[in-house]
């Protein structure tokens, strides 16, 4: 049993590690508590800053006044 292998095909696994800000794998994976959407930690930062509108870039749900509050 040793031996035994699952293969796993690489698009849906890269699907799930990917930020959809910058389409690349995860730095410093980020997670917006409201929603759970995920993504880099400087790309949701950027995000929030220059979009002035407190909301998920995924799902637009509002973040309220202090975004960055929300994020893990």
């Amino acid at each position: 049993m040793a031996n035994d292998h699952v293969k796993v095909r690489k698009g849906p696994v890269l699907d799930c590690l990917t930020c959809p800000l910058c389409t690349n794998p995860y730095r410093e994976a980020t997670t917006i508590c409201v929603c759970l959407h995920t993504f880099c930690k400087q790309c949701i930062c950027q995000n929030l800053e220059e979009s002035k509108n407190n909301c998920c870039p995924v799902c637009k749900v509002f973040l309220g006044s202090f975004p960055e509050q929300l994020l893990r």
